[in-house]
């Protein structure tokens, strides 16, 4: 109780998730708070998803809250978050690490489809971009052989390897079409 308390300022919790001491702190909480508190960290961890999705320690804290959570409704507010924030995630440096954590973890759920449906909307232009394809490689590893046909003939690949960009040609590689030419 005392320390949700010294939380009630949300500051103070994006403050201590960003740092190296304060992340393992946090990460340790979530893994034993009591059940009677956890409504008040979960309000807590929803109002600075944001900011922490978008730092070196932050999104760690972030993975471990989601991974640890049990509750339908958090589910709910962080695919509202994902929905409503898709490609500022997706193309940030640690925030891609989110999406690709709830791929994985969420997947075949309604949450996860979801996700995967984001990411096949956004398929090409995400290839392009250093951290969104990092994205898009764990799609391709997760996705079915029937999935990955649709996903290539919905891509435009003379446009795609014309732009000679080396995160495209890594996907391209990894959808197997490393031999392909115009």
């Amino acid at each position: 109780k005392y320390i949700l308390s010294s939380f009630n300022n949300y500051n103070n919790f994006i403050q201590a998730s960003l740092s190296p001491i304060g992340y393992y702190t946090i990460t340790k909480i979530i893994e034993c708070i009591p059940f009677q508190f956890r409504n008040e960290f979960n309000l807590i961890f929803i109002s600075s998803i944001g900011i922490i999705s978008k730092e070196k320690y932050g999104v760690l804290v972030a993975k471990k809250f989601i991974g640890c959570n049990k509750s339908e409704n958090i589910n709910l507010l962080v695919m509202d978050f994902v929905r409503k924030n898709f490609m500022n995630l997706a193309v940030d440096e640690y925030a891609n690490y989110l999406i690709q954590f709830l791929l994985k973890t969420w997947n075949n759920t309604p949450e996860g489809n979801e996700i995967k449906e984001f990411i096949f909307k956004h398929f090409q232009e995400m290839c392009k971009k250093k951290y969104s394809s990092f994205i898009c490689e764990l799609f391709i590893e997760i996705i079915s052989t029937e999935e990955k046909i649709k996903l290539i003939k919905t891509l435009d690949l003379g446009y795609l390897l014309k732009s000679k960009n080396e995160h495209v040609m890594k996907i391209m590689k990894a959808l197997g079409l490393n031999n392909y030419n115009d």
